[in-house]
């Protein structure tokens, strides 16, 4: 039977949370994502239960102040999301406590501090487990009683590593995880449509206090490809939350909603661009340096032309280095392999012109270029190299 649209016709009631429960896992940090979105929950007038796995005095903390200040009732609860049966335990407290559940935000996670090579199994397995295996497990637990109840909706916290492979860190499990918490979502928006809704939520790079044990060099770089030019706060990400579980989205449901302030549209044509340059750490003038080694860190200075060849009228669009954020910033990978290049092109002097058409599976765009670029779709650039510096 198809879930029936809400009976409320005015915004302010179909936002409103009164008299609704909302869990929020891993919300026992200061400023961190699952807080922020309690908060959201809480101040749209919802009942919240938070979970910890090991900052219990952070989340009665936190709960505290959720009473104080919205006058609701709020309680918090230890739980291993990488363990079923205590996730199972948690939702029947739960229940046995506030009589009912109408969301559930699967918030809770771990980072990864390594790659595959470099990293343990035992590594692996941890962000696995928490990441990608707990929002499972809060999802069959909380489905069923979905399914019985008749309504519901289920929120992922997924990522926009879920869509990139980040730079410069490595942490292929965090990213496998949160794209496989994207794919989680759609499937279970398919498989709960007859009773609940199922979204997840992709941030960017958000000031959550999980990163301030990174370099700055690093959160630099990071910030470089934001167009935006600055970390999010979490509390940016409150009035997502809140329109997921709220009615306000009755008609949503399989969708990820990325807040991120465009970095997704960054990453593709760094490595291509960068890798077909004859350069080293020093700056170079037309014909000298050799092509780049491993490590090797240039900006590109570029003037060029533009064109989306899925739009058959598109005329193309002239760029430079001065548009968006400025130039290309690119680290030099190993094993690089350049395809597309007309006429065979490995190599450009300064002031030569050559065209890189690349074909685009997935959708992308980059620094300094207008817009969005569809799937399945080509993208021609007309690049003449001003400058290659360190």
């Amino acid at each position: 039977m198809p879930q029936q649209p809400p009976k409320a016709t005015k915004l302010a009631d179909l936002f409103s949370l009164k008299g609704k429960v909302v869990i929020i896992t891993g919300a026992s940090g200061p400023k961190g994502m699952g807080i922020e979105a309690a908060r959201g929950c809480a101040e749209m007038g919802a009942d919240v239960a938070i979970t910890y796995s090991s900052r219990k005095e952070g989340a009665e903390k936190n709960v505290e102040e959720l009473t104080k200040d919205y006058g609701v009732k709020a309680k918090a609860y230890k739980c291993n999301v990488g363990d079923f049966a205590d996730v199972e335990r948690f939702v029947n407290e739960v229940l046995k406590d506030f009589g009912k559940v109408d969301a559930f935000i699967a918030n809770a996670g771990a980072t990864a501090n390594s790659g595959v090579v470099d990293g343990s199994p035992q590594d692996w397995d941890k962000v696995i487990q928490t990441d990608l295996s707990g929002v499972a497990y809060c999802a069959k637990a909380i489905g069923t009683y979905f399914k019985k109840q008749g309504h519901g909706s289920f929120v992922v916290t997924a990522s926009i590593s879920g869509h990139i492979a980040n730079y410069p860190q490595e942490q292929t499990s965090y990213n496998v995880a949160k794209a496989g918490c994207i794919h989680m979502a759609r499937s279970l928006a398919n498989e709960w449509r007859d009773f609940a809704r199922v979204n997840s939520i992709s941030p960017g790079y958000i000031d959550t206090g999980l990163s301030d044990f990174i370099d700055a060099k690093t959160q630099e770089l990071w910030r470089s490809m934001i167009p935006m030019g600055r970390n999010g706060l979490a509390q940016e990400l409150k009035g997502a939350y809140v329109y997921l579980v709220s009615d306000a989205s009755s008609y949503t449901t399989g969708t990820d909603i990325v807040i991120d302030a465009l970095p997704h549209i960054v990453e593709i044509c760094f490595t291509p661009v960068a890798s077909i340059m004859g350069v080293t750490k020093t700056t170079h003038q037309a014909g000298s340096g050799a092509q780049p080694k491993a490590g090797d860190t240039v900006t590109i200075e570029y003037t060029g032309f533009l064109k989306d060849t899925s739009k058959p009228d598109n005329k193309g669009t002239k760029f430079d280095s001065s548009v968006g954020r400025g130039d290309f910033v690119v680290t030099i990978g190993v094993g690089q392999v350049i395809k597309g290049w007309d006429e065979g092109v490995t190599q450009m002097k300064v002031g030569e012109k050559a065209t890189l058409d690349i074909s685009s599976d997935y959708g992308y765009g980059a620094k300094g270029f207008p817009g969005h670029i569809p799937p399945n779709s080509d993208l021609i650039f007309d690049v003449e190299l001003k400058n290659v510096k360190a």
